[in-house]
This record gives C-alpha cells, structure tokens and sequence, in this order.
C-alpha cells in the first residue's frame, strides 16, 4: 500500500513516461502488488482527446435550410410579371421546373445529391430537416416543393416536401423567429434536444438573415451561391468546431 501511496502522490508531478517507468520499478518490488500499480498507469486517451474524438464524428439534430436562392433560383419574386404557378416539371431534367411562363426554376448546385444523402444515410438518421423562407410567394415555394421528386430510405418516389416534415415555416417574419417555432415543434415531439440553439446549423444566401439567426445561437452559413460544392462540408465543420470549443 506504501507504493500506491507515492505513486499517487507522484502522479501529479511527473510526466507520462516518468509514470511508466516507476511503475515498472515498483511492479518488480515485493512490496506493491502489480494489481495496484495498473490502477495509476495513463489511459491511452485523455478526457480531451476522447472529447475531440466524439465531436469529429458527431452530426447536428437540426439542419435548416433557406429556399429562394439557397436551395433553388430564381426567386419566387423574380416570376412575377405573368410567370409564377401552375409549374410543370421539366420532363428531361429532374432538378428544373417551368412556370407559366416557360421560366425555368432549377435547384442549386448540390441540393439533390445533398438532401438525398441526408434523407437517406443512416449517418444522418437522427438529424431533422427544416425551412426557413421568408418568400414572396409561399403558395408557390409549396406548389415546387409538392413537384421536385425525390427518393425515400424505401426507396419510393416522394415530394421534396416531405422530406422537411411539418419543420416548415415558409412566411414573413424574422427568422429567428422560425428557427424558435421550429425548436418548439421538436419539443413537443419529446425529441432529445435542448432549449437552446447549440444543435442546429442554418444555410441562407442572405447576410441579413446569417446575422438575426446567428444572434440566438445558430451555427449559421452564409452561401451567397447557393448550396453549390463544399458549402455543406464547411457548414458541418464551422458547427463542430463550436461544439468542440463548448466541450474541451
């Protein structure tokens, strides 16, 4: 129990490998049983390291996304003047649609592959999709939103629509305002998340609302292009650097 004693007393005060190597000194002693000098060598990772780990790994619970210029163009303001609803989907390209006009509205850069994936992947299986628009025309963000296709984890044909569930706030008003009825619709749903903003990450082409969103707490990117390649990629790690820095 003498050897327990000082190399606790030690611990504090020597390096890792200067442990390692008492330890060995003691383990050959006749005085301190092996058993107890294990008790006081390292882990091979630090409480840190293991943090580090967790959050290189991790995803968000909730990921919001923008629809007039982030997820599709061109806007929905930039249709009037004759054009705007009934749309048709453009029989030769899944991501474009027509308006009355003959306008062709398209989704931005990487929005099928990406919200396939996320709808899709058992890696994203525990994060929730959302909108938040403020659109000049809501009816005709939904009308789209009910004719771009999209396949389901079964495998069915479905309406981008759905893959959004009822995490849809299409309508004017301050942003922060929407991710705040979509915290409150997640509560109600029992799901594990907290009164705060700390789990969700907000893509929007409009500074403006990069700053209202970001003033509650929202991991909050700024894709002035749209959801063109690598804007995910950086979204996801400007979010897990901030969880890393709240955790270490």
């Amino acid at each position: 129990m003498f050897c327990v004693y000082m190399l606790a007393s030690f611990r504090g005060h020597c390096g890792r490998q200067e442990r390692s190597n008492m330890a060995r000194t003691f383990a050959l002693s006749s005085y301190c049983p092996i058993v107890y000098v294990s008790l006081f060598l390292p882990p091979p990772f630090s409480g840190g390291e293991i943090k580090e780990r967790m959050t290189e790994e991790s995803v968000p619970l909730v990921i919001v996304f923008d629809l007039d210029g982030t997820l599709w163009a061109p806007e929905m303001y930039e249709l009037w003047g004759g054009g705007g609803a009934p749309f048709r989907a453009d029989p030769s390209d899944p991501n474009g649609a027509f308006d009355r006009a003959g306008t062709n509205v398209r989704l931005l850069g990487e929005t099928r592959e990406l919200l396939q994936k996320l709808s899709t992947d058992p890696k994203w299986s525990s994060t929730s999709l959302a909108i938040s628009s403020t659109c000049d025309e809501p009816r005709w963000a939904m009308e789209l939103l009910q004719l771009f296709q999209f396949t389901d984890s079964s495998g069915r044909r479905v309406p981008m629509l759905s893959l959004f569930g009822d995490l849809v706030e299409i309508y004017s008003a301050n942003k922060a305002s929407h991710h705040r009825t979509i915290l409150r619709k997640l509560r109600e749903k029992e799901i594990d998340v907290k009164e705060d903003f700390s789990q969700f990450v907000f893509f929007d082409n409009q500074t403006n609302n990069i700053e209202s969103v970001s003033s509650i707490g929202v991991t909050s990117v700024y894709c002035p292009r749209g959801m063109v390649s690598g804007v995910f990629e950086r979204g996801i790690q400007q979010w897990r650097e901030k969880v890393k820095r709240s955790v270490l």
